[in-house]
């Protein structure tokens, strides 16, 4: 059950998911971040967004920072990302302080996320689907130095901290200026000296896709629900 703000003392932060529909993300705890004061979200960059941590009051253990959630009344500690799906919640409280989180008890020291989620109105059915396809593109950029360039740097550097003296190396050799020679051999294997650009081999365009069905029906006595989310 979703708390009001009447009924509370402490801070109260309430983020309505059509402020956050249009953000592509496998967690949804991803969306909330920079929207909630306070609230620190943090991810590891894993694919679906499942190594997502969140911290509501900083860290407060050495054991476990992370806050309380709890989904239509019912509390947990698992990863939202792989309960629930961002298109089938309706809102997200968030209780920053101990005096509102208290009312959840001990296990709220670390604040608590209330989750409420979708729910179909009364003689109502409703069947929904969406899909989503998101190409993710790094665009700040990053001036790597090529072989001679790396070579003059590192040949300069070491000049520089050790009294003139040249350094020893399989690749650039040991004269006065670094000789870029065309394969060298390390162990029993020989190599062709390569000019690689690393920032353009490792960031490259990364597709996200989401599907997401639903079924939801309100009856006389309560409601049902039937989601699939990939």
């Amino acid at each position: 059950m979703a708390e009001k703000k009447a009924d509370l003392t402490g801070s109260v932060s309430v983020v309505k998911m059509k402020d956050v529909a249009d953000v592509p993300t496998g967690n949804v705890m991803q969306a909330l971040q920079g929207r909630v004061a306070g609230m620190n979200v943090t991810t590891d960059g894993t694919p679906g967004g499942g190594n997502t941590s969140t911290l509501v009051r900083g860290t407060t253990t050495i054991n476990n920072s992370s806050p309380l959630y709890v989904i239509d009344g019912m509390p947990t500690r698992d990863n939202v990302g792989s309960i629930v799906a961002s298109s089938d919640i309706e809102s997200i409280q968030v209780l920053k302080d101990a005096s509102s989180a208290a009312i959840y008890g001990a296990q709220a020291a670390n604040g608590v996320i209330i989750i409420t989620t979708k729910k179909a109105k009364k003689g109502e059915i409703k069947v929904n689907f969406d899909m989503s396809l998101t190409a993710q593109m790094f665009s700040t950029g990053i001036d790597l130095l090529n072989t001679r360039q790396w070579a003059d740097c590192y040949w300069q550097a070491y000049q520089n901290g050790n009294n003139g003296n040249n350094p020893n190396s399989a690749i650039f050799g040991n004269g006065d200026t670094p000789v870029i020679a065309q394969t060298y051999t390390s162990g029993n294997k020989t190599m062709k000296v390569a000019d690689t650009d690393w920032a353009k081999e490792i960031y490259s365009t990364a597709l996200m896709q989401n599907y997401n069905l639903s079924l939801a029906r309100g009856g006389e006595n309560g409601g049902s629900s039937l989601s699939v989310n990939y």
